[in-house]
């Protein structure tokens, strides 16, 4: 089995940053990776999170979303990354979600043979607060639109699962905290024990200990419980984790066509 690091640009902090607690007196404007994982696993290929929605800066997002900007070039778009491991678009036969929010879920609706398995709350949450018009900013309207015009094949889930789709690979439900229902997957490989837990900890700072409030979150206390267990299963299995947006670590990861086994 491998892993896959495929790097799909960044997010500049140009103006309100809640994610990398650093402020303004930096000589460069911090950014964020938007990166997502392909497993070339014995069920076939398991994508972990899709990233931004490709149109999002050309007139899809809300202006306001715009204010920070997704940059990225030709090379880094989900279809040119996979190609350089000779996959297709139409190859990836499941995608894990760790949250709807716009640019881990923007382009879900690229991948026309995928089961797409999303927390059961987080899934019911997102379609509520964008039929009655709750919904926060981090939904992008555009995605659920998107969604619904490709009849995206949603599996929503809960709860944990081991052996999740093959033997090597465990499936966590954070439950509710930074958003309505985060899932993380724990991918064992021979080289060790991957956890890939996109927001439920944006960073090692965040991650601490002592562990640091998100700049987005919905649930206090879900937030900070799913990053104990988060702890908790890392111990258990000497496992590595990997965080939504950190850029320090996400500049030392293996990219495509490099790969973990």
């Amino acid at each position: 089995m491998k892993l896959y690091v495929l790097d799909l640009g960044r997010i500049i902090m140009e103006n309100d940053n809640p994610v990398t607690k650093e402020d303004d007196s930096q000589v460069q404007k911090p950014q964020i990776p938007i990166h997502v994982f392909l497993i070339d696993s014995p069920a076939g290929y398991i994508l972990f999170d899709a990233g931004c929605d490709p149109l999002g800066m050309k007139g899809a997002w809300q202006t306001e979303m715009c204010a920070n900007p997704f940059v990225y070039d030709e090379s880094q778009t989900l279809e040119k990354q996979l190609e350089a491991i000779h996959v297709k678009m139409e190859d990836v036969r499941y995608i894990v979600l760790s949250h709807l929010h716009l640019d881990h879920a923007g382009a879900v609706h690229l991948f026309p043979n995928a089961e797409v398995f999303v927390n059961k709350t987080e899934l019911e949450d997102v379609y509520a607060g964008h039929q009655d018009g709750s919904i926060d900013i981090f939904h992008q309207k555009s995605d659920f639109d998107n969604w619904n015009r490709a009849n995206v094949n949603w599996k929503p889930v809960s709860g944990d699962q081991k052996h999740f789709l093959c033997e090597d690979i465990d499936l966590l439900d954070l439950g509710k905290g930074h958003s309505f229902g985060m899932l993380a997957l724990a991918v064992h490989l021979k080289e060790g024990c991957l956890m890939l837990v996109a927001d439920a900890a944006y960073s090692a700072v965040h991650y601490g200990p002592p562990p640091q409030m998100a700049g987005v979150c919905c649930d206090e206390n879900g937030y900070f419980a799913a990053m104990e267990k988060i702890r908790a299963y890392a111990k258990e299995l000497g496992a590595t984790v990997l965080f939504g947006h950190d850029m320090k670590q996400f500049e030392n990861l293996k990219k495509v066509p490099e790969y973990y086994e």
